[in-house]
């Protein structure tokens, strides 16, 4: 029997403008009010029951049923791990005050990588490669600052180079030489970042324990980068100093000759719900902003992940491979965890990669199955949300007691409602 589906959203854009969509299967149609409580009454004729069949607003429990199941296949047939994290080096010669991996972090030793463990990753590593028929994969050296430990990152590329894997480094940029660009250049590794805006921007919220380094060192061998061309971009976290200074920042970016900025969300532990609120709605703004005044030149990938998940109706499982367990992260020791924030953590391991096959984790069904039953789609308040389908779910690291990471629910919200007036102004 039809009526509306339980998946069903309408969504105020104006005073007389609502957009409606089935949450789980996301085709938008815009109505003024008196249309929607005709919609809502089932007072309408045979043409527009067609449509509000087509757009599965009207529905059975039948289908529904069948959407949600779709959308639970569409991510559960491909178990294979597609993104592994490395970390040569888990000591930083910075101090960052808003830094993820060493605030949350319950294990004060810290190691580099010998070449014991490298040779253990790259024999597992080439069997996997070999166990998915060498299909292509990202591996990102991390840290810590991995350039720290930079013979270990050659020795591991120089012995996987035969393989389908996209490389990349996540570098906070002071330790670069020649030697290391020329080999970044040569090996087609791509190079993100870390830098939070102009000198007197950056520089408030990141210690430098050397006199040698510096922000000027930063962006010297930043443009070392750019003049071998190689594929660079920013990594900036949206502290309240970024999102403060808005337009300096955005007209900074302009000026670095990168071709693509990632923004980095801080994420709070007990904090009152107002600054909570501002916060994300804040950084949201900033990135939205962003997108209209530099979108055009510079790709950057949170607010695009966004749009391709909305523009082609691709439902957004997971905001990080890790959520869906299709990443883990090796540490100095060979330790593995999903996330790349959590390698330091002792309660998150997995196992060592000295004892299991990469392939063998895809089978750990008791840690796996808990990490993936955090994801929105098996959430019930994530499911009645209006925004599930674009989502992901944020961080699952930091859900509180609801199974939510509440700041980002508030990005991924304003972020539906701008997509949603965007679109409009295009009919």
């Amino acid at each position: 029997m039809l009526r509306l589906s339980k998946y069903f959203s309408s969504v105020k854009l104006d005073d007389d403008l609502y957009a409606i969509f089935n949450r789980l299967y996301f085709k938008i149609l815009y109505v003024r009010e008196f249309e929607l409580k005709k919609i809502l009454n089932y007072d309408i004729d045979m043409e527009i029951l067609s449509l509000m069949i087509d757009y599965y607003i009207y529905s059975s429990e039948e289908m529904d049923n069948y959407i949600y199941e779709e959308i639970i296949k569409s991510f559960t047939e491909d178990s294979s791990i597609r993104t592994i994290y490395i970390i040569p080096s888990e000591f930083c010669n910075m101090n960052c005050k808003y830094c993820l991996i060493y605030n949350n972090s319950n294990n004060k030793i810290k190691t580099i990588m010998d070449i014991n463990i490298a040779e253990k990753i790259i024999y597992k590593i080439s069997k996997y490669m070999r166990y998915i028929n060498n299909d292509k994969i990202m591996i990102q050296f991390y840290g810590g600052e991995p350039t720290l430990n930079w013979n270990i990152i050659e020795y591991i590329v120089n012995n996987l180079k035969n393989y389908n894997i996209d490389w990349s480094i996540i570098t906070n940029g002071t330790n670069f030489n020649n030697k290391m660009i020329d080999y970044i250049k040569r090996n087609n590794i791509s190079v993100g970042l870390s830098l939070d805006g102009p000198n007197f921007i950056n520089d408030i919220d990141r210690i430098y324990t050397q006199k040698s380094i510096n922000f000027s060192k930063i962006v010297e061998n930043l443009d070392r980068l750019l003049c071998k061309n190689i594929n660079l971009s920013i990594s900036l976290t949206l502290t309240m100093n970024v999102i403060n200074n808005k337009e300096k920042v955005l007209n900074w970016i302009k000026t670095l000759g990168v071709k693509g900025v990632n923004y980095n969300l801080l994420h709070f532990r007990n904090v009152e719900t107002d600054f909570l609120k501002k916060y994300y709605s804040d950084s949201t703004n900033f990135i939205i902003d962003s997108y209209n005044t530099i979108g055009d030149k510079i790709y950057e990938d949170r607010i695009n992940r966004k749009i391709l998940s909305f523009n082609n109706r691709i439902f957004k499982y997971s905001d990080c491979s890790a959520g869906a367990g299709k990443q883990i992260t090796i540490n100095s020791s060979g330790d593995i965890v999903y996330c790349n924030c959590d390698f330091l953590n002792k309660n998150k391991i997995i196992a060592n990669i000295k004892d299991v096959n990469i392939e063998e984790i895809t089978t750990f069904n008791s840690i796996k199955d808990e990490w993936i039953n955090k994801l929105p789609i098996y959430n019930k308040k994530c499911i009645d949300c209006d925004s599930i389908f674009i989502c992901g779910g944020g961080c699952i690291s930091h859900h509180n007691n609801f199974g939510i990471d509440e700041g980002f629910c508030i990005h991924t919200q304003k972020m539906l409602y701008w997509l949603l007036k965007e679109t409009y102004k295009k009919i």
